[in-house]
């Protein structure tokens, strides 16, 4: 019974954190964290410009500096999985 709680409280207090959050700079990193904690080594947070196609890692968690640079490219790069994917939508 212990184990069933366990995994709701959790979702419960995550959710409580992120009600708490106002601007981008405060749900980021709860969201990151709760990325990790669903089994994930890294994770990051990219924003896309339309005015100049750029997509661009603005937070990350347990990302290297090497691979948050692969990361930065453009709407036009098809050859990056993340481009693909936003293409499919």
């Amino acid at each position: 019974m212990r184990s069933e709680q366990q995994p709701a409280e959790r979702e419960r207090k995550a959710g409580l954190r992120l009600l708490g959050a106002e601007r981008s700079e405060e749900i980021f990193p709860l969201l990151l964290e709760e990325i990790i904690a669903l089994g994930h080594r890294a994770a990051f947070v990219a924003r896309v410009d339309f005015e100049t196609s750029s997509i661009n890692p603005i937070a990350s968690l347990n990302c290297t500096r090497g691979y948050l640079q692969k990361q930065r490219t453009t709407l036009f790069a098809m050859e990056n999985p993340i481009v693909r994917i936003l293409h499919t939508f």
